[in-house]
């Protein structure tokens, strides 16, 4: 199928409200079959709305003294279908954050803590649950990796918010739990499109709850892994409370490392609607494209 992909990319860092590096990059990639022709043409009217995306990003950026941002605009066209996207990836005293303009809510620093020193049930805030079902579901399912495991009140799925994928074919929803993401991304015309992850909403229907005294409260993720050869998940966590009956102590930053079925048993309980986890940056084959992230509040088990 022949079609042709265009983008206007803006991509620049600032640090203490100043910015430190801008980057433009613009380009075209004519695909026939397994032939690619790609060239550094730039599009004026997407380069417009790219740069347009970033005045609101850079206000803010301006304002937050002590953060690290990264802004990233985009706006794309295949053959005749054009979308945009803006993210802006804020670091605050060791907490990180994937966000919009739209959608921006400063991170909290938070002081050191304890450290963890038994395995408990964790409670997963924020919808920070999204995340560890990023690397146990979604890039388990991208590797063929499917389990039987998972609650049958609990559904993961691929919902991209985009009509058209970066080949011109039309997107649909995807179960990750029997079924690889379906949606072909590139994260510029230099790079091959593959099979990514686009917006995964887990959701739970009639799910049990019920809340231990003692337990881990996770509320942000700093990044995860999947090893496809293994099978094992890690997230460091960059942001959890312990909790004893009304007692609550900050934790320091931790690592989890789990098997990829050890999480899928050890998912006991939810309760509510899909939370917006701020998001995640996802790497794959040199290419990161932004992935949405959305769960419910969620119970586990102590995952050793």
């Amino acid at each position: 199928m022949e079609h042709l992909f265009s983008i206007a990319e803006r991509d620049e860092l600032w640090f203490g409200g100043v910015l430190i590096e801008s980057r433009a990059s613009h380009g075209q990639a004519l695909c026939r079959g397994t032939e690619i022709d790609a060239a550094d043409v730039g599009d004026p009217q997407l380069i417009e709305r790219a740069e347009a995306r970033m005045t609101a990003m850079r206000a803010l950026a301006r304002e937050m003294s002590d953060a690290r941002v990264r802004l990233v605009a985009s706006a794309r066209r295949v053959n005749d279908y054009e979308r945009e996207e803006a993210t802006m990836s804020v670091t605050v005293g060791g907490i990180s954050i994937v966000t919009t303009p739209e959608l921006f809510s400063r991170p909290s620093p938070r002081a050191g803590g304890a450290t963890p020193s038994e395995a408990l049930p964790i409670l997963w805030h924020n919808g920070s649950a999204a995340v560890l079902l990023h690397e146990a579901a979604g890039h388990a399912a991208e590797h063929g990796h499917f389990s039987s495991q998972w609650p049958k009140w609990l559904s993961i799925t691929d919902e991209p918010d985009f009509e058209i994928d970066d080949t011109g074919v039309p997107t649909r929803a995807v179960d990750l739990t029997t079924h690889a993401p379906e949606c072909w991304r590139r994260a510029s015309f230099r790079d091959v499109p593959i099979p990514r992850m686009t917006r995964l909403i887990a959701r739970q229907h009639d799910a049990p709850w019920s809340l231990p005294d003692h337990r881990v409260d996770v509320h942000f993720v700093a990044g995860g892994a999947y090893e496809p050869l293994t099978e094992m998940v890690t997230l460091s966590i960059s942001a959890a409370d312990l909790v004893h009956g009304e007692e609550v102590v900050s934790l320091a930053p931790f690592q989890l490392r789990v098997a990829r079925e050890r999480v899928a048993r050890a998912i006991v309980g939810a309760s509510g609607e899909p939370l917006r986890y701020p998001g995640v940056v996802c790497s794959r084959e040199g290419q990161e494209v932004v992935v949405g992230s959305f769960a419910p509040l969620m119970i586990t088990t102590e995952l050793v």
